[in-house]
């Protein structure tokens, strides 16, 4: 009887045992060894990109009443992104598990031009092995009001989740080989898994050296891709200037700029790269020197603009 008692036994621990194996091994296939990285399921029409280090510390920095940032909230272009971060760092304060992941977990924003005169979001952010999908559906859940319904939709190999309010979708997301992956536009979010499952990415030589000259101790790494930028700005600028700006798709090719935000002031500082000097005029420029910028000694305090192209020959 004893014997039989400790067969019983050992094969319930067995069968225990396998069973977190089993599990484990999902996980890890799900998450760990298929891991995208983040900057391959952005969608190749971006215009421009932001790459948050630490998204907890500066999405807090931003509620403490940046200057800027309470300017930019008045734009009616940027409405709807900037409540949706005040509503993420509110909900990441108490919700624990999000809490967690966005504590060392890199969070992407990303801007997209959809259709005539609209602008698109995008998130993304890398999964952690150890949270489980219901707390991300969860976060969204508190994000949008739990009375919101949620369906499900399938595109190729991902699933699609729907928030819908008052029978519209109002925001799309997937879990999605290691990612979130999320937006306002359903069909932003579908070709960022399309992107995923292709070998078309952004990542190409030109982006790859301009990514190496990315600070690491700033708030953020914004990335602007001149091709697709000047039509995202001219949508925030009267008719009168959109000339004039059309000139940035043809500066460079990439630039990146690393973030440092203060109460009443955004320290930015990059490069730009240009690879041809016919479709880039930056390039002209590749023989100069750096020169000192001695007129800022004399400038009022409340200058709002100031211009300098430091030429050497």
């Amino acid at each position: 009887m004893a014997v039989s008692r400790k067969i019983i036994l050992y094969g319930i621990l067995t069968i225990v045992l396998l069973g977190i194996l089993g599990g484990g091994f999902y996980y890890y296939q799900k998450f760990s060894r298929h891991a995208s990285n983040p900057f391959n399921a952005i969608p190749s029409n971006t215009a421009i990109f932001f790459e948050l280090q630490h998204p907890l510390q500066t999405l807090a920095q931003l509620e403490n009443k940046n200057d800027l940032w309470m300017s930019l909230k008045g734009i009616p272009q940027f409405q709807s992104f900037t409540a949706d971060l005040n509503a993420m760092n509110t909900l990441m304060k108490h919700h624990e598990g999000m809490h967690d992941l966005f504590d060392k977990q890199k969070f992407y924003i990303s801007f997209h031009q959809q259709g005539e005169g609209q602008t698109e979001v995008l998130y993304l952010f890398q999964l952690d092995p150890a949270l489980a999908e219901s707390s991300v559906d969860g976060f969204i859940m508190d994000l949008f009001g739990r009375n919101c319904q949620h369906n499900e939709i399938a595109h190729h190999k991902a699933t699609i989740e729907q928030v819908v309010e008052q029978s519209r979708v109002v925001f799309s997301y997937t879990l999605y080989k290691g990612l979130f992956i999320g937006s306002h536009a359903e069909s932003l979010v579908k070709t960022s898994i399309d992107q995923l499952d292709s070998e078309h990415s952004i990542i190409n030589p030109a982006f790859e050296k301009i990514k190496k000259t990315a600070g690491k101790n700033v708030d953020a790494n914004i990335y602007i891709q001149h091709h697709f930028f000047n039509a995202l700005v001219q949508q925030l600028c009267g008719a009168e200037y959109h000339e004039s700006i059309s000139l940035l798709a043809n500066l460079g090719l990439w630039s990146e700029t690393d973030l440092i935000l203060k109460k009443d002031e955004l320290l930015l500082n990059g490069y730009t790269n240009a690879i041809d000097s016919i479709q880039q005029f930056l390039s002209l420029f590749s023989q100069q020197k750096p020169q000192a910028i001695e007129i800022t000694r004399i400038l009022p305090y409340h200058t709002k603009f100031i211009l300098s192209l430091g030429v050497s020959s």
